[in-house]
């Protein structure tokens, strides 16, 4: 029960953060994201009963089990494929995002550096778009091999409703539906948790890598002396 209630309450822990970190948006300005937790537009406040039913619900009927495409183009599910029993690492982004995304994307590729045979073996990092239409698989591919991702790190598309359902239950999105509608003006957060364990968090995506690395490392319950320097 431990274990699913830390799931089930990932939004707001997400949401916690949220409001006390200053984000940025895709023009590269900061945007107080204000709020707390629980009150949301479009939700019921999360009271101790809501709460309480949600984690009597197993997490793979939590996790959206939606259908993505990765840059390689290959089919795969959410929850059964790339989260289920994995220590993951969450960004929201576009290919056509102006200042932020590329910053992010740059930062998260000396996460990949840091984690070294971690990536694809222990921990898996995860890009999805925010502008399905427009970033189809080929794009995302072309853009993945112009930063140098290696194996372990997808960048995802697929129905754009589908992936709306996926931010707001991960924990990402406004309580402003006006900005929350904007795609401009996500916030720059990365999402990293440990599936088999329930243990999540979120930093900003610029974090100093290091310090993204040792976050991963924490829910993965090894040392952070671990992490080599």
């Amino acid at each position: 029960m431990r274990r699913r209630q830390r799931a089930i309450l990932l939004p707001l822990v997400v949401n916690c953060m949220v409001s006390m970190l200053l984000v940025f948006n895709c023009t590269g300005h900061p945007v107080a994201v204000p709020g707390k937790p629980g009150d949301l537009a479009g939700e019921p406040p999360m009271t101790p009963t809501r709460a309480s039913a949600l984690a009597d619900a197993p997490r793979g009927d939590y996790f959206p089990n939606i259908v993505l495409r990765t840059h390689d183009n290959q089919s795969r599910r959410f929850y059964d494929d790339l989260l289920r029993g994995k220590v993951v690492l969450i960004n929201f982004f576009s290919v056509t995002c102006g200042d932020i995304c590329p910053l992010m994307t740059a930062n998260l590729v000396r996460v990949q550096a840091a984690l070294e045979q971690r990536l694809g073996q222990e921990v898996f990092m995860y890009s999805i778009t925010l502008d399905p239409q427009t970033d189809t698989p080929e794009a995302l591919k072309q853009y993945a091999e112009g930063y140098g991702v290696k194996p372990g790190w997808y960048f995802l598309t697929g129905q754009d409703d589908e992936i709306q359902r996926l931010r707001r239950t991960l924990g990402l999105y406004d309580r402003d539906p006006r900005i929350d509608a904007d795609k401009t003006q996500h916030t720059g957060l990365i999402i990293y948790g440990n599936e088999a364990t329930g243990r999540w968090g979120a930093v900003p995506a610029l974090l100093a890598p290091e310090r993204i690395v040792r976050a991963v490392l924490r829910v993965m319950e090894l040392q952070p002396a671990r992490l080599a320097p």
